[in-house]
């Protein structure tokens, strides 16, 4: 069943429970949110309040107020929970300070499943997740470590992480090529598997 009357959908999410979606349009400048009950009229939960304001992905979790999101929003960019009950966007973890020159300055990335932590491509793949506390605890700036890469990735297309939140999977272009990398979110281990077309 058709869920949106937009020809713009940038990127969407489907709650925990499948009750409803969530989905940012192609302008980047609001996050829209319908019950997938028949009928249920899509409504406005974040739309653009200045000119810089931009959101990009979308992810849902269990346990979370509402969906998150990455962008701009003020002069703050990092991720940021939505709640469905309204009221103003919390600010889960900032950008850092070199980065807040881009509106989506993690892309793409993924959150796990527990909602406290992200994987996501900067300049290289990186994982906001610090074994010495949780990263998004107050709002603070997000600790993370690099995950390595195989030499000469140009471009990271998509990142998923395992349920469990031990590995990530990521999609990634390097000298004509496509390479699905599997690597352990902790840094052990990481394997390159050629894509055959």
């Amino acid at each position: 069943r058709q869920l949106t009357e937009l020809g713009t959908v940038l990127a969407a999410a489907v709650s925990p429970d499948a009750r409803m979606v969530a989905y940012v349009t192609d302008t980047g400048g609001a996050l829209w949110v319908r019950d997938t009950a028949a009928g249920a009229a899509p409504r406005a939960l974040l739309r653009r309040a200045a000119p810089g304001d931009q959101v990009s992905r979308v992810r849902w979790r269990a346990g979370m107020a509402g969906p998150v999101v990455d962008g701009r929003l003020g002069d703050v960019s990092g991720f940021w929970e939505v709640p469905l009950a309204g009221g103003p966007p919390r600010l889960l973890a900032a950008a850092p300070a070199e980065d807040l020159t881009s509106p989506m300055v993690w892309e793409p990335w993924d959150l796990a499943a527990d909602g406290t932590w992200a994987v996501a491509w900067r300049t290289s793949l990186w994982t906001g997740r610090d074994p010495r506390r949780v990263p998004w605890a107050g709002g603070a700036p997000a600790e993370g470590r690099m995950v390595a890469l195989p030499p000469r990735v140009e471009q990271v297309a998509a990142v998923a992480l395992a349920p469990d939140g031990a590995r990530v999977a990521a999609l990634v272009y390097r000298a004509g090529e496509s390479l699905v990398v599997v690597a352990a979110t902790d840094g052990s281990e990481t394997r390159a598997i050629p894509l055959a077309w």
